[in-house]
């Protein structure tokens, strides 16, 4: 769902392939993934960062 309404902003995406062990404490800077976002209103990508935080959940075990 947030890729169809934001994809067009999303310039990077890397997340943890799905049934991938958590990342350690320590042994990564991005932890289990991220994505960069791109759009000329600073409102409108904190809007979509808030959005984005909020419904995507990385689940690693």
């Amino acid at each position: 769902r947030v890729m169809a309404e934001f994809g067009h902003h999303v310039c990077a995406v890397d997340l943890t392939p799905v049934g991938s062990p958590a990342k350690g404490r320590g042994q990564s800077v991005v932890g289990d993934g991220f994505v960069m976002l791109r759009h000329p209103d600073l409102d409108a990508v904190l809007g979509m960062a808030d959005r984005i935080g909020t419904d995507v959940r990385i689940l690693a075990g």
